[in-house]
């Protein structure tokens, strides 16, 4: 089997207490924060919804643009997020 049987009646707090765990030993909080120090990345959306309602292409690119946002910030990177913005206050 590729994957390992998941119990019915998970053990949430000892699961949160392993994952905080290896937070910890792996120093991840720290290692996240540093990262975000060394480089940043800006990205800046223009407006999406100004004059039209939502269809599919729009909320395609919407995803797409966080999509891309979030793997950014995973990569380590300062990541400023403002999807969206055109200047008006629209959204």
């Amino acid at each position: 089997m590729l994957f390992d049987r998941v119990s019915s009646k998970p053990d949430f707090p000892a699961l949160d207490s392993k994952i905080i765990y290896f937070w910890r030993c792996a120093d991840a909080f720290e290692t996240f924060v540093e990262n975000r120090r060394k480089e940043p990345f800006l990205f800046i959306g223009g407006p999406i919804l100004a004059n039209n309602k939502l269809d599919i292409p729009n909320a395609w690119a919407s995803t797409h643009k966080y999509l891309f946002q979030r793997y950014q910030a995973m990569r380590g990177k300062n990541q400023r997020y403002q999807n969206d913005f055109d200047c008006q206050g629209l959204r």
